[in-house]
């Protein structure tokens, strides 16, 4: 639980924007907000869906983005914030004098046409003494790109997103009401020039606000939803693009002898009383199927908690943070929209879930992978047949012959030279297509549109904010071991899989016999031009690898002897190259010098031994400071070098804006903390020949866990000062989180530690 001394200043779009630090979160897995722990204000809210645009987005704009905010008006108080044990509940607190009062926020998980169906609820209560507050809700949709109107009726105010009249595919707005049986006022609240009393500040109609007192004991209720009367509808096929005006607006219809009149404040207030309760008896419920009994259980849940709640649960996707333009830099161009399903994250996810016990959950996103797979039959077949055709091209001399039946006839140096002329015929500008895209929305389409709203000053004056990912033109190889290695996990630890969905997984490994000796734009994206990045390969290995798996446990059929002789390939391949003798370690790409924290997968996946000597030279390189050469600052680790260092000089820091060395560091990209929760799993499965590598492992983890904000939330990475950077909360640091955990607590419990 944090506590904070709030200065006295009350309108945070007069003293600025909240730390990303400062958020809890709240959802019903559809969408999510984003609560300050300053004035409960909400700062990031998109509706109905994770990807939908923003209605609530002061996180990106203090001035024009919206806010949904509580607060006294008092500037004497303290706040904490912290979630109802074993649930995503979530309760702000104000502490004065004059009483004690708390925000209870909550989104209820409901089925589609039940009320309380995508329903965003706040229950404010005194607990102690008496306290004035005043509540603001300003709305902003589309991004702050539509202007509204607001309207105060009997039992609160009706929001209208204003449509254009030259908009042919849009003939009605989004149409949102706030109920409360508190009077409304037009207009906004700020603070007067003493900086301690609100008066008010009517600019424009775009908002409304109410000024009232609680004594103890006392409630107030404010229930923000679409119009009664209309329930939406999901339906996929209408979220395949980025244009608001298809995209966004589902077909809206109201169920056959239902009503959603609960407008009067009698019916309001019984009703969200029982919403509450069934809330909390869901996530209890959930979180009771958590079967984890050793370390650090109670931040393992949180972390089960968190990843629950970014799941989408009418297609099972699970998003990789739910937020958009948060910079990884601040002031910085370098920012984007993870409001996506990465295949990449698979394996981590179903891992994940299967150790906790969420099977359920694993299922789910088992079954959005397979449909993935079955949607791309075409293309596969397609690709065979360019695959077939190439390798029976004369200029290759015959070195690779009937690769369709599995047929290989070549000496280590044959194949050597017939590596080296693929890699000719397939130009790394020209990458052959993908079965299957890097990433995906939540509704199972690939995504190719990027927009930028320059209107938007963004977060701590980052700009310009993006939406949308071009992620799916990216050429990434990497994404086939990660499927292979989930739907391999998924079949061990979960439910086998069906010789249907066999057939798809065969040609996926197929396909990467074909290719993986192409290049690729890797696992970070660097925009820095294709290369052989280590990173790919390795999990080149590992789909070929979990093929064979699959097929042996299965008996599946499988053309195994090729893929005996192609997994193997790779594997030499990447000792061969990927192995730098000048930094005794594994580097970011073949024939580099780099070091990329990447690399340090490769224990995790089974490629290589945590205890071989290659593998150890490399976490010894990995682990010095930058400085030194190395990655890991303060326990805290760098993606990887933008370049090799000279002799005497320092490691560069992420994406070589700035250097590593102590008087710039502070300048430069953050630590990323997956690449330091894989640098502790990789120290702890090394301890087995280097016990002292233990000890360091969970002295790293528990002062990672320090780096988690006040409710136990992590962003994408930890700056030099411990602030939080990159879009929040970032699912994969979760994952890593679990997967880390578990294998410390594992291995420490085998020592009797």
């Amino acid at each position: 639980m944090a506590t904070q001394n709030i200065p006295c200043v009350h309108s945070e779009h007069e003293e600025g924007q909240s730390l990303l630090d400062s958020y809890g979160i709240i959802g019903n897995m559809h969408s999510c907000a984003l609560v300050s722990i300053n004035s409960a204000s909400i700062d990031w809210y998109c509706y109905p869906y994770f990807d939908s645009p923003s209605i609530f987005g002061s996180m990106l704009d203090k001035e024009i983005g919206g806010r949904f905010s509580i607060r006294p008006t008092t500037c004497d108080h303290r706040s904490k914030q912290f979630y109802w044990p074993d649930t995503n509940v979530l309760i702000t607190r104000f502490l004065s004098e004059e009483g004690v009062t708390q925000v209870i926020d909550y989104m209820p998980v409901k089925q589609q046409g039940s009320p309380g169906y995508l329903w965003l609820v706040r229950r404010v209560k005194v607990v102690r003494g008496q306290a004035e507050l005043v509540m603001e809700c300003s709305p902003a949709f589309d991004y702050a790109r539509r202007g509204h109107h607001a309207k105060i009726e009997e039992y609160g105010a009706v929001f209208t997103e204003r449509v254009k009249t030259d908009d042919p595919s849009r003939t009605e707005g989004l149409v949102m009401h706030l109920e409360t049986d508190l009077p409304l006022q037009l207009g906004r609240y700020k603070n007067d020039e003493q900086g301690c009393k609100i008066s008010r500040d009517t600019v424009g109609d775009d908002g409304v606000h109410s000024r009232f007192t609680l004594k103890e004991g006392e409630t107030a209720v404010f229930v923000f939803r679409e119009r009664h009367g209309k329930h939406r509808r999901y339906d996929p096929e209408a979220h395949n693009t980025l244009d608001a005006k298809s995209k966004l607006w589902s077909e809206l219809h109201t169920p056959e002898g239902h009503t959603d009149d609960y407008s009067h404040k009698t019916d309001c207030t019984a009703l969200e009383d029982r919403l509450f309760n069934e809330t909390l008896s869901y996530w209890k419920g959930w979180l009771g199927k958590f079967n984890y009994k050793g370390r650090w259980r109670e931040i393992m849940q949180r972390s089960a908690l968190v990843l629950k709640l970014l799941t989408f649960a009418p297609t099972g996707a699970i998003i990789s943070s739910p937020t958009c333009g948060l910079p990884l830099v601040l002031e910085k161009q370098y920012n984007y929209d993870p409001r996506y399903t990465w295949i990449k994250d698979a394996a981590f996810t179903l891992y994940a879930f299967l150790r906790v016990g969420f099977t359920e959950e694993a299922a789910q996103f088992m079954g959005w992978l397979e449909c993935r797979c079955k949607e791309s039959k075409l293309l596969v077949e397609m690709e065979d047949e360019v695959a077939d055709d190439l390798v029976d091209d004369p200029s290759l001399g015959g070195a690779l012959r009937t690769l369709k039946d599995g047929v290989v006839d070549a000496t280590s140096k044959v194949l050597h030279v017939a590596e080296e002329a693929i890699g000719k015929l397939v130009s790394a500008d020209t990458p052959s297509p993908h079965p299957i895209s890097a990433l995906y929305t939540i509704h199972g389409k690939p995504s190719n549109e990027t927009i930028e709203l320059g209107h938007l000053s963004g977060y701590q004056n980052s700009r310009p904010v993006k939406i949308g990912t071009s992620g799916s033109l990216e050429y990434h190889l990497d994404i086939y071991g990660e499927l292979l290695d989930s739907v391999y996990l998924y079949n061990k630890y979960g439910t086998m899989v069906s010789y249907d969905f066999w057939t798809f997984l065969r040609r996926l490994v197929d396909w990467v016999c074909h290719h993986w000796h192409e290049t690729d734009d890797g696992v970070w994206g660097m925009g820095e031009g294709r290369k052989h990045y280590v990173y790919s390969k390795v999990m080149c290995w590992v789909a070929v690898d979990r093929g064979l798996r699959l097929a042996d446990r299965r008996s599946f059929p499988a053309p195994r002897r090729r893929w005996y002789r192609v997994r193997d390939e790779i594997y030499e391949s990447i000792m061969r190259r990927g192995w730098s003798p000048e930094r005794k370690a594994f580097v970011q790409a073949y024939d580099t010098t780099v070091l990329d924290a990447s690399v340090l997968i490769m224990p995790l996946t089974f490629f290589i031994s945590p205890t071989d000597p290659r593998m150890l030279s490399t976490l010894d390189a990995i682990w010095r400071p930058p400085q030194k050469g190395g990655l890991v600052y303060s326990s805290l680790a760098f993606r990887y070098q933008h370049e090799a260092p000279e002799a005497g000089q320092p490691a560069s820091s992420c994406r070589g804006r700035r250097s590593c060395s102590t008087s710039s560091i502070d300048e430069g990209e953050g630590t990323c903390n997956i690449c330091s929760f894989w640098l502790i799993e990789a120290l702890t499965r090394a301890s087995a020949k280097r016990p002292d590598l233990l000890r360091s492992s969970r002295i790293m983890f528990e002062e990672l866990l320090g780096f988690a904000n006040h409710v136990g939330l992590y962003g994408g990475e930890t700056g030099l000062s411990g602030e939080t950077l990159g879009n929040f909360p970032q699912a994969l640091t979760h994952l890593s989180l679990i997967s880390c955990a578990f294998n410390l607590d594992r291995t420490l419990g085998s020592k009797g530690l």
